[in-house]
């Protein structure tokens, strides 16, 4: 089942409501053949190490409309009337790329293709090498959708325990797993203190919350090494 973004936009487009895209993660992704920061009025992107590309830190913003890419070059820029002026015409900061990560981001991005086709190709793999592997199945990518496999994620069933899976994992077998994305619902952050709800709420969150893992996956990720982490899954969870 395809995500339910058109439905999304178009219910803003009516409402007049502006969609801003939390892109972080998706950098290269695809839905119905668009790309990820093309289907809102912005979209946002970050270039954090951990991401499939990187500039060290810092992101990138893209929108269609000249005016708003203007915009934000202002705003990044102290809110100065032109580049280069002393005259501020809105509020801003200092939102600019270092050189130096500028730099870095523009090498990375000119390989970020075979960066997203080496991701792909080991997702590929992962999914035949789990096939009939007790107690797990892999999550599957959404129709129409083109993942850029940013973490590469399996669903484990009810009675397996995350932790002592990971533990054994690492212990006996030198495999370690990727963080989680999620392992903690946005409502039961401290910061939100009683707008907390019971445990109860959102069961489908909560369950995706605490049974799924991220399987290891890089660019330089090899066969041997991929062989190694399912054969350890196989070996802990049969």
């Amino acid at each position: 089942m395809p995500p339910s973004l058109d439905e999304v936009l178009a219910l803003c487009a009516e409402r007049g409501v502006p969609v801003l895209e939390d892109a972080a993660h998706a950098f290269g992704s695809t839905l119905r053949g668009r790309p990820a920061g093309s289907l809102g009025r912005f979209g946002a992107f970050s270039f954090f190490p951990t991401k499939v590309a990187l500039s060290g830190e810092g992101g990138l913003v893209t929108g269609s409309a000249p005016e708003d890419l203007e915009a934000v070059r202002r705003w990044r820029d102290h809110g100065k009337s032109a580049a280069g002026s002393t005259l501020h015409d809105r509020p801003g900061g200092n939102w600019r790329l270092s050189e130096l990560h500028a730099a870095l981001g523009t090498v990375d991005l000119e390989r970020f293709a075979a960066t997203l086709a080496a991701r792909r190709a080991l997702a590929r793999r992962y999914d035949a090498l789990l096939d009939g592997v007790p107690g797990l199945r892999p999550h599957p990518v959404p129709g129409e959708s083109g993942s850029n496999y940013y973490k590469y994620l399996a669903h484990l069933d009810e009675s397996v325990d995350r932790e002592v899976l990971k533990k054994r994992l690492r212990d006996r077998h030198g495999v370690h797993l990727a963080g989680e994305v999620y392992d903690h619902l946005l409502c039961d952050q401290p910061y939100f203190g009683a707008a907390a709800g019971p445990d109860g709420d959102f069961p489908r969150a909560r369950r995706f919350a605490r049974h799924h893992i991220a399987l290891p996956l890089f660019p330089s990720l090899t066969e041997e090494e991929q062989e190694r982490v399912v054969s350890a899954l196989r070996g802990e969870l049969s």
